[in-house]
């Protein structure tokens, strides 16, 4: 045994046998008592790579979860334009004012549906109701009664197929965009509409698609239709394009439009639902390292905490009395605590 151990020994190469016939002396310092009384640290520095560091103040469990939480909420704000064109499912949800609202897809009817998630392929029928959608990609559509809509596609560009009725949408374009890439296609049994950024307004009949644009850029048939005209297309027509004022209730329904849908994502994206859940005035204060901000909007009401994201107009504000979405324009003054 001992002869087959030296055989295999002579076997291996020079700088080998010479590690195993003198090993390096490993030093260890004296011990010293000092060390119990540090906090164990772990410092790690990209130096090839630019940029700034985030941290969190405080080290408990729960305000790592919370500003994980924070993060993933503010992808609410940003995610429509972080996302590739015709790559990323785009997420869709609805709320119906009453129980009108009928959906339909391959395999079943969803009759009297009111609120909950939609897919592609499914045909909503409004009846006598009216249907708000909000979708991930900066997309709000206000579906009016006696309306038949189906959704095409859900990936990267939403595609609706709009045989009958009335539309308000708004589409919301990132500030300092330079795509003209098509955020919504909305197709009609006359022509086809592509926005990029908008609000407008389209009527489908058995004659023609009529549709006005209050500001903002689309295309109806190809063709850039200038702000705050009608466009009309008949089947076998030209499209026709003049000035018109804007069709009754047009601004207010934008609004009522906007407010719906942000109740509509305070109660469907998950973050927004768990951030809500945090509403001592002391966990707010260490989720965001700063004291509690008070919020005065024009309506009279005070909001007390932190504005914890914003994108446009929009700003999500993390209150004591939960998440809520307020236009800047609503908002008369912030008060900062030292």
């Amino acid at each position: 045994m001992k002869n087959d151990r030296e055989n295999r020994m002579e076997q291996l190469p020079d700088a080998i046998l010479k590690q195993l016939k003198y090993p390096p002396r490993l030093e260890v310092p004296a011990f010293d008592p000092a060390w119990l009384e540090q906090e164990p640290s772990a410092v790690y520095r990209d130096e090839g790579q630019g940029g700034k560091i985030l941290s969190f103040p405080g080290s408990r469990a729960f305000l790592s979860a919370a500003a994980a939480i924070l993060l993933a909420a503010g992808l609410y704000f940003v995610y429509p334009y972080l996302s590739v064109q015709g790559s990323t499912p785009i997420e869709l949800y609805g709320a119906a004012t009453g129980t009108g609202v009928s959906v339909e897809s391959s395999k079943e009817v969803a009759q009297h549906w009111n609120l909950g998630v939609l897919n592609s392929g499914q045909i909503i029928r409004t009846g006598n109701e009216s249907l708000d959608l909000m979708a991930s990609n900066g997309v709000i559509i206000r579906i009016y009664p006696e309306s038949v809509i189906e959704i095409k596609e859900s990936m990267g560009q939403l595609k609706l197929r709009q045989e009958k009725g009335t539309v308000l949408a708004e589409v919301r374009k990132k500030d300092d965009s330079s795509s003209e890439n098509a955020t919504l296609e909305i197709q009609t049994p006359h022509t086809n509409v592509l926005v990029t950024g908008t609000v407008f307004r389209l009527t489908v009949d058995e004659q023609k698609s009529e549709l006005y644009l209050e500001q903002g850029t689309l295309k109806m048939a190809e063709t850039p239709i200038p702000a705050q005209n009608m466009a009309r297309k008949g089947l076998d027509s030209p499209l026709e394009i003049e000035p018109q004022a804007a069709p009754a209730n047009t601004e207010s329904e934008a609004e009522s439009l906007r407010n719906s849908t942000d109740l509509l994502a305070r109660k469907w994206i998950p973050e927004m639902k768990r951030l809500d859940k945090v509403r001592e005035e002391k966990q707010i204060s260490e989720m965001y390292g700063q004291s509690l901000e008070k919020i005065i909007l024009k309506d009279g009401r005070i909001l007390q905490g932190v504005v914890a994201a914003q994108q446009g107009d929009r700003l999500m504000l993390h209150t004591t009395s939960g998440v809520v979405v307020v236009r800047r324009d609503n908002v008369q003054e912030i008060v900062y605590e030292n």
